[in-house]
C-alpha cells in the first residue's frame, strides 16, 4: 500500500483543485487558501483513493472511488481525478476515517 503524500491531511490546496484536467472551475474564485473538503479515503488495490459514494444494485454493493495523482513536469504541477466504481468488497477502510459522510444510493429493479 501506498502513502497519499498530499492528501493524507484530508484537505487539498485550491490552487491544486483549479488545475484539475477537464474540470470547469472558471466560476470559482480566484483566491489563494481556501480548502476543499475531501471525501474519507480508503485502501484499494494497493494505493490510498477517495470514497466518493456507495450504491447498492442488482443485490450487490458498489463503490464509488476517485483517485487523485498529482505530477510534476516541465515545472508545473498537474493534477488528474479518476472515477473508479468497484465491488464494495474490494474497498479496504482505513482507521481514523469517519465513513458516516459517505452517500449511499438504492435501486431497486422490478
Amino acid at each position: 500500500m501506498t502513502d497519499a503524500p498530499s492528501i493524507i491531511e484530508q484537505r487539498l490546496p485550491y490552487a491544486d483543485v483549479a488545475k484539475l484536467d477537464g474540470q470547469p472551475y472558471d466560476q470559482l474564485p480566484n483566491r489563494p487558501g481556501p480548502r476543499v473538503e475531501l471525501p474519507p479515503m480508503v485502501a484499494y488495490g494497493g494505493q490510498i483513493v477517495l470514497l466518493r459514494g456507495w450504491r447498492r444494485a442488482s443485490g450487490s454493493w458498489w463503490a464509488h472511488l476517485a483517485r487523485l495523482t498529482i505530477s510534476q513536469s516541465t515545472g508545473a504541477r498537474r493534477a488528474t481525478l479518476d472515477d473508479l466504481h468497484v465491488a464494495a468488497a474490494e474497498v479496504i477502510p482505513l482507521p481514523g476515517q469517519d465513513y458516516r459522510r459517505v452517500p449511499r444510493e438504492y435501486h431497486t429493479h422490478p
